[in-house]
């Protein structure tokens, strides 16, 4: 086992604004319920350096990539997505917990699909 010192872990959670903008989409033809989208909550690793380390300020800087993430993994189509995108609206869509201690169980590397 080994701690991660250089990251913190974001998991983002949605709420009802998010529940709702997804049932107003095209071609939703079931309704998705807020315990649809809480069974598998998204999680992000975000980089931090030894000067900034304060939570509130990384997931300022990240919010925006999250935000655009979060919509993208339910609707593709950028022309639909919300255009105000700001770090209140996505407070106000999203749950986020940010967890300082992050421990690696793994014995191999990590693989990465980049998107």
């Amino acid at each position: 086992m080994r701690h991660i010192e250089n990251r913190y872990l974001i998991i983002v959670k949605p709420k009802m604004p998010f529940v709702e903008w997804i049932n107003s989409l095209p071609g939703s033809e079931r309704k998705i319920s807020i315990g649809d989208v809480e069974e598998d909550a998204t999680s992000h690793l975000v980089p931090i350096s030894n000067y900034d380390i304060e939570p509130d300020h990384i997931l300022k800087r990240h919010f925006s990539e999250i935000f655009e993430l979060q919509l993208w993994e339910w609707y593709t189509d950028k022309t639909l997505w919300p255009a105000n995108r700001t770090y209140q609206k996505f407070k106000k869509w999203f749950e986020i917990e940010i967890h300082t201690m992050v421990y690696d169980f793994g014995d191999n590397a990590i693989r990465y699909d980049d998107l």
